[in-house]
């Protein structure tokens, strides 16, 4: 069974009451992808851009549109740590291993580590999880920033406010 990665979104300015159209969700490949995972991901309905260089990762980053998640695959022998470090520098989606070599990586640097041979379904209903996750973490930071510009708006008010009385007084 394929689980298909889209996501329901509202317009900001529906022509029709309740409108809604489907968006799916965009991931990073950096590395080798000898297993074929990425025709996995597209046909289970993600926009893939696959890098395989630290330029090319780079320039992925930079470009315009929400990235959901980074994946990066050592299937020829080692994961840089420059691609790890630049993913974290550029965005806050989730960063996904999949180890192909024995090499041992620090757990840590990853929001989830695909073991080898682990089917289809199971890392694709993984990846939907930790970017629907990711998502919703997202938004709720963006709710708490606006929120604390209008309390910095507010506050600021009332010192003007307070400092103009004190003047009068």
């Amino acid at each position: 069974m394929m689980y298909r990665c889209q996501i329901r979104i509202r317009r900001k300015t529906p022509s029709y009451a309740g409108e809604s159209e489907t968006m799916a969700a965009r991931v990073i490949h950096f590395g080798v992808d000898q297993c074929y995972r990425l025709s996995v991901l597209r046909r289970a309905g993600y926009d893939v851009d696959n890098c395989g260089s630290l330029i090319q990762l780079c320039e992925a980053l930079e470009a315009t549109g929400e990235t959901d998640a980074v994946m990066v695959n050592d299937s020829d022998g080692s994961v840089p740590s420059q691609a790890i470090s630049l993913a974290r520098s550029r965005t806050s989606a989730p960063i996904i291993l999949f180890p192909h070599s024995i090499r041992t990586y620090s757990t840590a640097d990853f929001d989830l580590v695909v073991p080898c041979f682990t089917p289809p379904e199971e890392w694709l209903l993984d990846l939907a999880n930790l970017i629907v996750d990711s998502r919703v973490v997202r938004a709720y930071s963006q709710l708490l920033t606006e929120r604390a510009e209008v309390l910095r708006s507010e506050s600021a008010a009332v010192c003007k406010k307070s400092c103009r009385e004190r003047a009068r007084s």
